[in-house]
């Protein structure tokens, strides 16, 4: 017991000591009164009205007006000269149109599968067929994959393995593999 007193005196003086510490920085702040030799107009602050409208002033410059021949209105500010519509920074193509149209033909295929609708899907694909004709992705082959696994799964689902087998890039995989083989 006697040798933890030299250590529990330690703390209790070095604690003493941050008290007084604390005390000395809180009395030198003061009452927040300016110390030293200074001007009694330095210390005297302008109306808080004056106050208000410089800073209205900042936030808020005042509108200047336009005179019209028949009217006055305010400015929206500064005219600058007005730009020339710039031309796109590419010209849209047949190929970007194509582009954008199979694209258009993938989102609704989509969506109709979202909905297991089938028959809308069937359409779609004829479309798909007709307008493009060559598919490196093999889109057209998975829709259809897919259209028949919301039909009939198990008739399905040979083909279903041989296009997730082979077309191993395909965006179409993940929604073949839980619509056709997963089906246990």
């Amino acid at each position: 017991m006697s040798a933890r007193l030299p250590g529990l005196r330690r703390a209790l003086l070095g604690l003493t000591v941050a008290l007084a510490a604390c005390a000395a920085i809180i009395t030198s702040m003061g009452t927040g009164e300016p110390r030293g030799p200074r001007s009694v107009a330095s210390r005297e602050r302008p109306p808080r009205a004056k106050q208000d409208a410089t800073i209205e002033a900042r936030v808020h410059p005042p509108t200047p007006t336009v005179q019209t021949r028949n009217e006055t209105r305010a400015s929206t500010g500064p005219t600058l000269p007005r730009e020339t519509p710039r031309a796109p920074s590419h010209p849209t193509t047949p190929e970007h149109a194509r582009i954008q149209h199979e694209l258009g033909l993938i989102r609704q295929l989509s969506d109709a599968y979202d909905r297991q609708d089938s028959a809308a899907m069937r359409v779609l694909l004829a479309e798909y067929r007709h307008v493009h004709q060559d598919d490196p992705h093999a889109m057209q082959a998975g829709y259809e994959i897919l259209a028949d696994c919301i039909e009939d799964p198990e008739a399905a689902r040979a083909e279903a393995q041989q296009y997730y087998t082979v077309e191993r890039a395909s965006t179409l995989r993940r929604l073949i593999r839980r619509s056709c083989l997963e089906l246990d």
